[in-house]
């Protein structure tokens, strides 16, 4: 997932969430409860997605890996009694053609070391009359062969991953394309339904509409919190909805907050023996030092 499908579906799931807490509300105008429900499963259908993306290949490449890891494992415990029989036989030549360890195993490409463990297991077979001193026998060659074949045919499935994933992505876009449809050309035009009634509702929902991208820059917020007197309130909270960002007043009631989302944004205040205090959605401007004093009351 990257920033910018990341920042849609922030904001697409903030408008389900906004819907969800208002059912009964939406219910008044079935045209926009239709298409909510239909965000709701395209959102629902594009978090799958991204986890089925996500786990084509983790999945692939941890089975492989621990394949490889069990097949290095196997072929060892065939070597080291191959070794011991070619010191014991004075087999020079054989000795070196089996001296592998776990990690030159492990390490080796992996189109490759099935070759070279198939070596190991011909090499068993050669000498299989002698190594049943070693407790080396036809069945633990025919299942060091098995497992060269099981791992050789987990070593081309990273590319039948590529191609699954290039599916999924496609199905991304397209589920994206949707909500922007649905969002654009249904709920942005039928939420003014509400608009009479409901006037509150229709402005959180066009502030959860924003899509606000969490940037680096050096957009801010700073303000100052008083009470009806004027007086400023110290160690005050101030929050934006729907992001982690928090401010505390100093002394004099001033806070600022630094690098911060910008768009629509409902700012939040509270302190003690306060009623807390929600502004209506406030523009945050990209790059720009943005200032919104709150007052308390008792």
């Amino acid at each position: 997932m990257n920033k910018t499908q990341e920042a849609r579906l922030r904001m697409s799931r903030a408008v389900e969430a906004h819907g969800d807490s208002n059912a009964v509300i939406i219910a008044t105008v079935p045209a926009f409860q239709e298409s909510f429900l239909l965000l709701k499963a395209n959102n629902a259908a594009i978090v799958a997605a991204f986890q089925q993306e996500d786990l084509v290949t983790k999945g692939i490449t941890t089975d492989k890996v621990e394949a490889k890891k069990a097949l290095a494992m196997m072929a060892i415990d065939i070597a080291l009694p191959i070794s011991a029989y070619a010191v014991k036989s004075g087999n020079n030549e054989l000795k070196e053609k089996v001296s592998f360890s776990f990690s030159d195993l492990f390490r080796t490409k992996d189109g490759q070391v099935g070759s070279r463990i198939r070596n190991i297991s011909d090499i068993g077979k050669e000498h299989l009359s002698g190594l049943a001193h070693y407790g080396i026998n036809q069945s633990a060659l025919d299942t060091l062969e098995a497992m060269i074949d099981d791992y050789e045919q987990k070593v081309p499935n990273p590319k039948n991953a590529a191609a699954i994933k290039k599916a999924v992505r496609e199905n991304i876009k397209n589920l994206f394309a949707k909500n922007a449809l649905l969002l654009k050309e249904h709920l942005d035009k039928t939420v003014v339904g509400f608009k009479k009634n409901y006037p509150d509702f229709v402005l959180a929902y066009k502030a959860n509409r924003v899509i606000i991208n969490l940037s680096s820059t050096s957009t801010q917020l700073k303000g100052k919190i008083v009470d009806t007197q004027g007086k400023p309130i110290p160690d005050a909270v101030v929050a934006l909805n729907g992001t982690p960002f928090t401010a505390v007043t100093d002394d004099n009631g001033h806070y600022q907050m630094k690098s911060i989302p910008y768009g629509m944004i409902i700012v939040t205040a509270k302190a003690r023996d306060y009623q807390p205090f929600s502004s209506r959605p406030f523009q945050i401007k990209r790059g720009q030092i943005n200032s919104l004093d709150m007052t308390l009351s008792k």
